[in-house]
């Protein structure tokens, strides 16, 4: 026979979780988890929003996408005045 699971508190809502899944937030006690960058508080890594602040981070490519296509763009128009210039 298996001992009994040891209650643990819940890292996301703070309640004891036995089972796979908390009683209180039905949220797997044992998945990976992030913090928050706008409440610094455990969510889920799977969750796109927190669940505490609801603050969706940003992408780290939302800023150097269209960065990376103004240089294209200026080494283009470069290029084509260098060559007209000839």
């Amino acid at each position: 026979m298996e001992p009994a699971a040891q209650p643990f508190p819940c890292p996301f809502c703070g309640a004891q979780a036995i089972a796979p899944r908390c009683m209180t937030c039905q949220r797997d006690p044992r998945s990976p988890r992030r913090i928050c960058g706008h409440c610094q508080k455990q969510t889920p890594t799977n969750e796109p929003k927190c669940m505490h602040c609801q603050f969706t981070p940003g992408s780290e490519l939302s800023w150097k996408v269209p960065v990376i296509v103004l240089m294209f763009i200026v080494a283009f128009v470069l290029a084509v005045a260098l060559q007209l210039a000839k």
